[in-house]
């Protein structure tokens, strides 16, 4: 009999040394310098909307394939693309798996060994793995604000694989490529008419003959559809409107067109969701909010620095939004933005070259971020390589590599392109544009290039090493040393 109780005496001894511990951690134990509500409230946020978004690539990328093999919509997703997001949705469950862990390790110890590191200002809470591997790679101090950063910035990033497709324009199948090149008949419709190859009724606004071929039933041409640039529709449509680019007011983005679809199926009466504006605004919301989470963490833990880094997280998905820039082409009869953009010497396309910077602002903005949380390798490269730049102190010397890479990766690049849309092609000048401006004029004060407005800084400024060895050379213009040997001269009395 006593032989049998010992396991229990065992299990209820390891029981109540369970409930001892747990009853000693606080429910809401402090994560660093953050409330445990504030830290999990950020991270619902941010997780929230990556599911959202991850939903909403996934579902446009699989039914733009189904839409493409029957022929409704002639556009797909690269294989990389495809590969890339799910490579990065496998990063983000593995994230979200790491801090579940973590919470569940806290909340539900059950007597294993604490192995982990505890996160900085916290004795309770463990690091999750991913953590823990940041700050051994970075060799920083990784805390609760600076994992939330790198979090706001990492979690959305698939989407910018998505930019050169997203937001096209989707356009109706053409029923009279099936019976001929209308690019052999020349640019004019006019012209088609007077050599026979297209017969129409100008009044009821149909085609009643193409390339030769009299059609069973005359084709109308409708201004409620989305005629490809390069069909005989969009020709012929221009040819009644007596329009070189007709407008079309019904022609919508892959993302809005496919989502409707796919929610017309599963909910049909959801009239809401049936409208193609609302799927656009949702998906550009979200991810305006992971530029404005990222710009208020990192205002939180850098100061004024992250005021500026809002707003080129915002300038980024800002640019990413020209993706869906073509569909007001098309309802304002404006050139799109898919052809060359008539600047010579760069004969790329303007989706291209917006792609480009776009990664490359992406990239700076990342930059940025690792010097916010410690990690500085272009100050530490400077301090070693420039002597000027090692009497600088750190903080000084960050702000001027930040505003240099600012200037030259974002702002510059950033205004020309929206120069570009404007006179090339009469794109809405973007609001952004003014902050590319006064970003260059800030950039170039920090830079001491130009001065400030207050009465403090109407002189331009300099580095601090520069201004050093400004003072020295200046105080030894002015008190040349004396001779050796020579005695100091007295002042004279009189």
């Amino acid at each position: 009999m006593v032989e049998q109780s010992a396991p229990d005496e065992e299990a209820a001894a390891s029981d109540n040394e369970r409930r001892s511990v747990k009853s000693q951690k606080s429910l809401t134990p402090a994560i660093g310098d953050l409330s445990f509500c504030t830290f999990t409230f950020f991270l619902l946020i941010l997780f929230g909307f990556a599911l959202f978004t991850d939903i909403v690539l996934c579902s446009v990328s699989i039914r733009a394939d189904s839409a493409e093999d029957d022929g409704s919509i002639r556009f797909s997703f690269g294989p990389a693309v495809k590969a890339l997001n799910y490579v990065w949705i496998i990063g983000q469950v593995a994230l979200l798996l790491d801090l579940l862990v973590t919470y569940y390790r806290y909340f539900r110890p059950a007597g294993r060994p604490n192995l982990r590191r505890r996160i900085s200002g916290s004795s309770d809470f463990e690091q999750p793995m991913c953590w823990t591997g940041v700050s051994k790679l970075f060799r920083v101090d990784l805390l609760p604000r600076g994992f939330l950063l790198l979090l706001s910035i990492l979690l959305p990033l698939n989407a910018l694989f998505f930019y050169k497709g997203l937001g096209y324009p989707v356009y109706i199948r053409s029923e009279l490529a099936q019976h001929g090149d209308h690019r052999a008949f020349g640019s004019e419709v006019s012209a088609w008419e007077s050599s026979g190859n297209v017969k129409l009724d100008i009044y009821q606004r149909t085609v009643l003959s193409f390339a030769g071929t009299n059609l069973t039933t005359p084709l109308q041409i409708q201004s409620n559809v989305c005629y490809a640039p390069d069909s005989a529709e969009f020709q012929i449509l221009g040819f009644f409107q007596s329009e070189s680019m007709p407008k079309q007011a019904y022609c919508e983005t892959l993302l809005g067109t496919l989502m409707v679809g796919w929610r017309k199926e599963i909910a049909p009466g959801s009239a809401w969701q049936h409208d193609e504006d609302v799927w656009d605004e949702s998906f550009e919301f979200s991810l305006r909010l992971f530029s404005s989470l990222a710009g208020v963490i990192a205002d939180q833990s850098d100061g004024h620095a992250g005021f500026w880094f809002l707003k080129d997280m915002t300038d980024v998905f800002d640019m990413f939004l020209m993706t869906s820039a073509d569909v007001e082409q098309m309802h304002e009869g404006r050139p799109l933005l898919t052809a060359w953009h008539g600047v010579s010497g760069t004969e790329y396309e303007y989706h291209d070259l917006v792609c480009t910077a776009m990664w490359i602002g992406t990239c700076v903005v990342m930059l940025r971020a690792l010097a916010i949380i410690g990690f500085q390798p272009i100050v530490r490269t400077l301090s070693y390589c420039c002597s000027c730049c090692a009497t600088v102190e750190k903080t000084e010397a960050r702000r001027v590599v930040d505003a240099t890479l600012s200037m030259f990766f974002i702002e510059i690049p950033f205004l020309m392109l929206r120069w570009i849309a404007w006179w090339q092609y009469g794109v809405p000048v973007s609001v952004m544009a003014v902050k590319n401006v006064f970003g260059i004029y800030e950039d170039l004060h920090i830079l001491g290039l130009v001065g400030g407005f207050s009465p403090q800084e109407m002189k331009p400024r300099i580095c601090r090493g520069c201004l050093k060895r400004k003072k020295k050379s200046d105080e030894s213009e002015k008190s040349p040393e004396p001779p050796e040997g020579a005695e100091p001269e007295r002042p004279s009395s009189v």
